[in-house]
């Protein structure tokens, strides 16, 4: 039979206690860290490791002026800081050494580590070994934070304690120590990307999901997309036969790993109906297992629009299913979902013209799933720093979704010179400009979308305050009107 159950057979309490179980995990690697990297997850690792009584010391390269709240967050929870110019001897005494996600093995810290033959790990594997949480984990290069989020839904719906975490903005080492994570049916759903991969060493997931393969992070793997891949693969690398792995039946890159795993595989697809997996067919979300079929829900019904969407739905419910979520389960978490911040994220209509938040679209193909998502006419605002990645592959889509382009930030003279005879295209300084010349322009019945379908990082820290942004942008525009 496909569908596991509750794969939870051991008592856990409700409290701190299940950490100090787990600790033991964490000192067969050893007593003393450095954890490279002061962002979201370094930091998780860090404040975890130092509640464990390890020694931690966080270290970064951005001084104490760019990173004013570590000194007061270390002198809190009891670990070491040092930020600023790296030292060798910081790794003096240190037996594991914590590698962020951002910071590529290649740094010339981390080869420092690795020649004194310093265990190297991540913050994903961390979490891992600090945990008796059961993990679905979600990667692929588009859909995984809404994937992700949905998930935790369903499982939730199906009864077990879960969150969703990870990559999309609440580490994994943060989530285990919440409530959720401590009870005796905790189910974490964890999206992970390919730079977290990169460290695992014993991380397995009782379900993993791989949603797509398409270009993105390449100079991360010198350009070339196999490498990128083989990242994305190590998903499954560990599990075993009592795993699940839930596969994209629709991307050839995805579905090659189906006879690479050990682990059990259930397809879905929305092109086609299959024997056993999830599927779109005749308009109705449908899950087929062991030879049964049950309709889940209409298509229409789904609270968040897109194909793409679909495709995460399905997704999402053949995880749960693979957990023993009951098509009733499934049918309930489908439906009573808001959908997830910054990705088509409908901020407002003002005077007849929608205005949603894509600042999570970092690539075409994000950007593509986006403007295929709306039949009203579209004034797209993007830009940002552009991918290693050809652009060109949206101009035909562009042409026929867009009556106006507005382009800010590094890449804009790029894009401009991809996306031209799209549409009327305009070269801004930034989000702001951007924004103010859609509204000059728009009309009743019009879109203003921003997916910007390049990284944030030229002018902003994230996607996520480049979206803030924009729904400020968009609130002080309402006021106005109002």
């Amino acid at each position: 039979m496909l569908v596991m159950t509750n794969p939870i057979t051991e008592e856990k309490s409700e409290g701190r206690d299940e950490l100090e179980l787990r600790r033991d995990s964490i000192a067969e690697l050893g007593q003393r860290f450095v954890v490279f990297g002061a962002g979201r997850s370094g930091r998780a690792a860090t404040r975890l490791l130092a509640a464990l009584g390890f020694s931690a010391t966080l270290v970064d390269e951005k001084s104490s002026d760019q990173l004013p709240d570590v000194a007061a967050e270390a002198e809190r929870e009891g670990y070491t800081a040092s930020l600023g110019p790296l030292d060798e001897r910081l790794l003096d005494g240190c037996q594991v050494f914590v590698l962020s996600p951002g910071i590529p093995p290649s740094h010339a810290f981390v080869t420092t580590a690795l020649r004194r033959r310093i265990r190297l790990i991540g913050e994903l594997e961390l979490g891992f070994l600090a945990t008796s949480a059961t993990l679905l984990a979600v990667t692929g290069t588009n859909g995984k934070s809404t994937t992700t989020v949905w998930l935790a839904r369903l499982l939730r719906a199906a009864g077990y304690s879960s969150l969703a975490c990870g990559n999309l903005g609440n580490a994994l080492c943060d989530a285990i120590r919440r409530p959720e994570a401590l009870r005796s049916n905790s189910a974490l759903a964890v999206e992970v990307s390919s730079y977290q991969l990169e460290t695992i060493r014993k991380f397995r997931p009782r379900v993993s999901l791989l949603l797509n393969i398409t270009p993105d992070h390449l100079e991360r793997y010198g350009g070339s997309l196999a490498s990128y891949a083989e990242a994305k693969y190590r998903i499954t690398e560990l599990q075993q036969e009592s795993d699940g792995l839930v596969l994209n039946r629709d991307d050839k890159r995805c579905w090659s790993l189906a006879t690479h795993s050990s682990a059990k595989v259930l397809g879905f697809s929305r092109q086609k109906p299959l024997e056993e997996g999830a599927f779109l067919d005749d308009g109705k979300l449908k899950l087929t297992l062991d030879g049964r079929t049950w309709d889940l829900c209409e298509a229409h019904e789904l609270p968040i629009p897109g194909d793409h969407n679909i495709e995460n739905a399905l997704a999402a419910a053949a995880g749960a299913a693979m957990l023993g979520a009951s098509p009733a389960d499934l049918r309930t978490g489908l439906l009573d979902f808001g959908g997830l911040e910054h990705r088509i994220e409908k901020v407002a209509e003002i005077n007849g013209v929608l205005f949603v938040n894509d600042s999570k679209a970092t690539n075409p193909e994000s950007m593509e799933k986006a403007l295929r998502s709306f039949d009203r006419p579209l004034l797209v605002l993007a830009g940002g720093r552009a991918k290693n990645t050809d652009y060109r592959i949206l101009r035909d889509l562009l042409q026929r979704q867009t009556s106006r382009i507005f382009l800010f930030g590094e890449a804009a003279p790029m894009l401009a010179d991809a996306w031209k005879r799209t549409a009327p295209v305009e070269q801004l300084p930034d989000l702001e400009a951007a924004f103010r010349r859609a509204v000059e322009t728009a009309k009743a019945g019009d879109v203003v979308l921003l997916s910007p379908a390049c990284a944030s990082f030229d002018q902003y820290q994230n996607f996520c305050e480049r979206g803030d942004h924009f729904k400020s942008l968009v609130e002080e525009q309402k006021r106005r009107t109002d």
